[in-house]
């Protein structure tokens, strides 16, 4: 598919006059508040990127222009001495980007030039996908001719109906609208001046990841009476005020993605845009896919996320940029995405760690959506069921600094029913207690004395409701922290109770089974310590009694196994 750039085109050379320079904010983090250099034949702006010499070999090095100006902005430098700006590729932030690019320069004590670099994705700068395309446009006021042969009369015609924002067009779309068969009569019209050839720039994209995310359901649901305050006092305070933070307690299932939707929506209907935060690992292609869904036809959504391949995520960029898309749905980094006029930034699970980011520039995302919320006039909205403590301070504590919000209910009701079992405790029987009930039981206990046998991961109670739900053909989730087969190895007798230990460091040895090393170990299974990660045999008898050795412990290997054997399945992540 293919998308106009924001991407300008070639500036027109300057007119002489007094000597402009410009402060760039290189990529290389030489400089805290950037270095000057004297503007080229093109015009500079703030927010411009560039190229410009740096260091004594004048290496060309990406940067972003923070300021223009004359001879004042070299503070007593002698303007001569001054490089020049090499070449300009086109706009890449805002006014209100840069001055969010101060404050987190400032904040967090990071260069600037590292703090510009880390908001304009990588493909843009290299101009991944950018090709060049012949367009059309239409000459408004041109003086028509007094005839036309009448295949270019009866285009002109349909061109002359056409709204404006139908241009530029590419030339096959022009000729299929105009219902001709060739190019011919369009050449006609530009030859007579009514229709002008341009060269523009666009991105062009295989396979933009969007076959990924799942098809939601479009319908609307009903709002509880809680969401519905929730959503109508977040949206007046919207009105009332231009900058404020809430923040959204609500349990899980409480309904808050539909809330940021109905805010979203209004805030769509007012002209301006919204930002998406979410944690990387909650963003799923279903939870991308409602929001698609739900906001796709209004003004367009953008799933940034780090699947995109290079031109898609140039391309999401550009239509966010142009004005095209006016929701970006993503991680960490769409925080900067260039979304146009927002006038709502949603941080999802606020208090989730990965919106911190551990390499330079560090910064947290959720401080910075409240920061740049308050640059562009806009309202940020935090969601949490577990806020972090800094977020409810200012929001609950003495002197509130955001908007508590509360959903205390799940949508759907009560949570599910929790049971706590043991593996081998069996559904009651006639006498009430599971004493004479089934005999599984005692089955796998017997079974569980041989090292590699018997059936002890998976016990009565959850075999039968694994059969249930896969006999009614659900799916089933088993979380199980434990690497390996069994925790350790151990003597059953009472009076030794051995166990065999690392020794390099004292730490229990866990069980593999075999496959993981083959051919280095005794058939069946060896011993490998997760701290020094050093390994051994399993030996065949109690070194201080002779006595079998047993198993101590489940690990997924063993469950694993048994999903295997007994339901006929192969999982395990």
């Amino acid at each position: 598919m293919e998308q106009l750039s924001f991407r300008s085109e070639p500036d027109e050379q300057a007119d002489d006059g007094p000597a402009r320079f410009a402060r760039v904010a290189v990529e290389r983090g030489v400089d805290v508040e950037g270095l000057t250099y004297r503007e080229g034949d093109t015009p500079l702006e703030p927010g411009d990127r560039v190229e410009v010499p740096l260091g004594r070999g004048n290496t060309p090095t990406g940067g972003v222009v923070i300021e223009t100006g004359g001879p004042e902005l070299l503070a007593g430098f002698d303007p001569e001495r001054a490089k020049r700006v090499l070449r300009r590729t086109g706009r890449v932030l805002s006014g209100p980007m840069i001055e969010l690019a101060r404050w987190i320069s400032r904040y967090y004590a990071t260069p600037m030039g590292m703090v510009v670099a880390s908001m304009v994705p990588v493909a843009v700068k290299q101009g991944v996908g950018v090709r060049t395309k012949s367009v059309l446009r239409r000459v408004e006021g041109a003086t028509e001719p007094d005839r036309l042969p009448p295949a270019a009369g009866r285009a002109w015609a349909a061109i002359r109906a056409m709204d404006a924002s139908c241009f530029p067009v590419e030339p096959a779309d022009l000729v299929a609208r105009c219902g001709l068969s060739n190019a011919g009569p369009l050449n006609r019209l530009v030859r007579e001046g009514l229709l002008e050839r341009a060269e523009v720039e666009h991105v062009r994209v295989f396979g933009d990841g969007t076959d990924a995310l799942i098809e939601a359901d479009q319908s609307v649901p009903t709002l509880t009476e809680t969401q519905r305050a929730v959503v109508e006092g977040i949206d007046d305070a919207t009105q009332r005020a231009p900058f404020g933070v809430h923040l959204i307690r609500g349990v899980t299932g409480s309904g808050k993605t539909e809330v940021y939707i109905r805010l979203i929506e209004r805030t769509l209907a007012r002209g301006r845009g919204a930002i998406v935060l979410v944690p990387e690992i909650a963003l799923t292609p279903q939870t991308a896919g409602r929001f698609v869904a739900r906001l796709g036809g209004e003004g367009g959504v953008e799933v940034m996320h780090s699947g995109l391949s290079a031109s898609a995520r140039h391309k999401a960029w550009a239509r966010l940029a142009s004005g095209a898309s006016r929701v970006a749905v993503g991680a960490r980094s769409a925080v900067f995405a260039p979304v146009e006029n927002p006038g709502l930034i949603i941080v999802d699970e606020e208090h989730d760690t990965s919106y911190k980011q551990d390499q330079l520039p560090r910064y947290n995302a959720r401080d910075v959506a409240i920061k740049r919320a308050q640059i562009e006039n806009a309202h940020a909205v935090l969601g949490s069921a577990t806020p972090s403590l800094e977020s409810w301070h200012n929001a609950a504590g003495e002197r509130p600094r955001y908007r508590l919000w509360e959903l205390p209910h799940r949508v759907a009701g009560r949570l599910p029913r929790v049971r706590i079992v043991s593996p081998m405790q069996n559904e009651p029987g006639p006498g009430g207690d599971g004493s004479n009930g089934d005999r599984r039981g005692e089955a796998g206990r017997g079974e569980a004395r041989s090292l590699f046998g018997g059936t002890i991961g998976i016990g009565p109670v959850l075999a039968r409701a694994l059969e249930e739900t896969l006999d009614a053909g659900g799916q089933a989730i088993l979380l199980l922290n434990r690497r390996g087969f069994a925790s350790y190895v151990a003597c059953p007798s009472p009076s030794c109770g051995w166990s065999l230990g690392c020794r390099a460091c004292d730490a229990r040895m866990v069980v593999h089974r075999a496959g993981a090393r083959p051919g280095q170990h005794a058939p069946g299974g060896w011993l490998r310590c997760h701290h020094c990660l050093a390994e051994a045999k399993i030996p065949e008898k109690c070194p201080v009694c002779g006595v079998r050795l047993r198993l101590v412990g489940l690990g997924i290997q063993r469950v694993e196994r048994e999903l295997a054997e007994r339901f006929g399945l192969v999982a395990g992540t």
